[in-house]
């Protein structure tokens, strides 16, 4: 399985959203559409990285999700929170099934 922060980027790129990065409340990557800009920045930290997905042109957040990497954690436990919307309902729907 898939790790589920990965899943997550590549789900939303997929669909043409970027996504933003937020780290100890100070945004350190603004609406990327780069899976590797995203996924470095995210592997960067030893804190809790916050996934913010955006529809750009609508200028409205989609979903939002808590990332923790540590050793040795199962692939789905890399997000350990997301908002209930509908985007990330659908999200989670395709990673868990």
């Amino acid at each position: 399985m898939q790790k589920a922060y990965l899943n997550y980027i590549k789900y939303a790129l997929k669909q043409g959203y970027k996504i933003a990065l937020e780290v100890e409340g100070e945004i350190v990557l603004k609406s990327s559409g780069s899976y590797k800009a995203i996924k470095d920045e995210v592997e960067a930290y030893d804190a809790e990285v916050v996934l913010i997905v955006r529809d750009v042109e609508a200028k409205e957040t989609l979903g939002v999700a808590v990332v923790i990497l540590e050793y040795g954690q199962e692939p789905e436990e890399s997000i350990v929170d997301y908002t209930v919307t509908p985007y990330n309902d659908k999200w989670a729907e395709q990673y868990y099934k």
